[in-house]
């Protein structure tokens, strides 16, 4: 018979690296990181994979599966900024870090004082807003354009004229109470300031007759 031939067998061993997911968290305006927002990766399940607060450095997350999906969701974003649209991805195959960007815009905040008759802006009016607490937020004397602000918290807040241009004989107005709600878009607050009111009155001679 024939020589056996010889069976060589080879193992091989394969070495999973494992998958690596960046999650930077950007400002939307200047595009810098953001510190302060509350972030969570959850599976397709919805179970949470990871938790963590934003920092300086983009927040890495190891072995994740690849080829399956998860979610990148802002619980709360950082303060005067609005909460971000969550944001699914599929991890990749890979052991190159992939890498995912979740921009968050400003709070913008107009607020306007007006003439109650003529709709125009008045100047010389004292204002502040205060937050839930009382704290005063900003504080600003009216120059006939709008009050910008970015960057207010999402909260209620309140609107106080301190001081009316009494000089122009205008009386203060009410306060308002506002919300800055989870939108990049402008919110627009007007308050209206009314004039004093002197009605003069004439007798009517005929009246004290007898």
């Amino acid at each position: 018979g024939g020589a056996d031939k010889e069976t060589l067998s080879y193992e091989f061993t394969f070495e999973d690296e494992p998958t690596v997911v960046e999650i930077t968290k950007t400002s939307l305006t200047d595009g810098k990181e953001l510190e302060g927002a509350k972030l969570e990766v959850t599976d397709e399940d919805g179970k949470v994979v990871d938790s963590w607060t934003s920092g300086k450095e983009a927040h890495i997350i190891k072995e994740l599966v690849a080829g399956k999906k998860y979610t990148l969701t802002e619980t709360k974003p950082a303060d005067g900024y609005v909460t971000a649209e969550s944001i699914t991805f599929t991890v990749e195959d890979s052991s190159k870090a992939q890498k995912i960007e979740m921009k968050d815009d400003v709070t913008k905040v107009q607020i306007s004082k007006t003439d109650i008759a003529t709709g125009k802006e008045i100047s010389g009016a004292k204002l502040k807003i205060t937050d839930a607490d009382g704290k005063t937020v900003a504080e600003w004397v009216t120059d006939g354009t709008p009050h910008y602000m970015e960057r207010i918290p999402m909260g209620t807040y309140t609107l106080t004229e301190t001081m009316a241009p009494t000089e122009h004989g205008y009386v203060r107005a009410e306060s308002i109470t506002f919300e800055v709600g989870p939108t990049g878009d402008i919110q627009r607050v007007e308050m209206k300031d009314d004039f004093t009111k002197v009605e003069i009155s004439k007798a009517d001679m005929t009246d004290g007759r007898e």
